[in-house]
């Protein structure tokens, strides 16, 4: 599970653990850039075992809901944090 990951670093992770063969699921807060995320890697990897999952990180209601769906798929996380200097 990436967070971030319809653009710069969550994307470019995103797409290398699919490229390995991962089952790799994007979360992503916007539909239309998470589904181009999505179709770009499906498209550049091959690797069909790809998802997305539709968060608002900024609630907890929607954090707790996607923790919810998420769960019972996989206990596996890699977690990404933005850093500004």
């Amino acid at each position: 599970m990436l967070t971030g990951a319809s653009f710069g670093l969550g994307l470019a992770t995103a797409r290398a653990l699919a490229e390995m063969g991962t089952h790799t699921v994007l979360v992503c807060r916007d539909r239309g850039r998470g589904e181009a995320a999505l179709g770009g890697i499906v498209e550049t990897t091959g690797n069909r075992n790809v998802e997305l999952m539709l968060a608002d990180l900024s609630s907890q209601d929607a954090i707790r809901g996607l923790a919810d769906r998420f769960w019972p798929k996989s206990a596996r996380c890699i977690y990404g944090r933005s850093v500004s200097a």
